[in-house]
């Protein structure tokens, strides 16, 4: 499953008020992603992580990324010139 299908699904939910077009575009990608497991071409866990992705709870609460590490390699990479090869 691409990132981008589960996006283009939340987006499209997102945009209706409908129950009944909500529900059809979350089952359909949940039927192409079960396809995309049975195929082969996903892992086993693919349906699992769409479903919590969709839903808004995630496994992992961090990414890992602090915007405060970026901040300090913003400003560390200013103070040094980076030379040219």
């Amino acid at each position: 499953m691409l990132v981008a299908d589960v996006t283009r699904t939340s987006n499209q939910v997102s945009e209706t008020s409908s129950r009944l077009s909500i529900v059809s575009l979350i089952a359909d990608l949940l039927r192409q992603c079960a396809r995309q497991v049975v195929d082969g071409t996903a892992p086993a866990d693919e349906v699992g992580l769409t479903t919590r992705y969709l839903s808004g709870s995630l496994r992992h609460r961090r990414t890992g990324i602090e915007l405060s590490s970026l901040a300090e390699l913003s400003s560390s990479s200013r103070r040094r010139p980076i030379p040219a090869s």
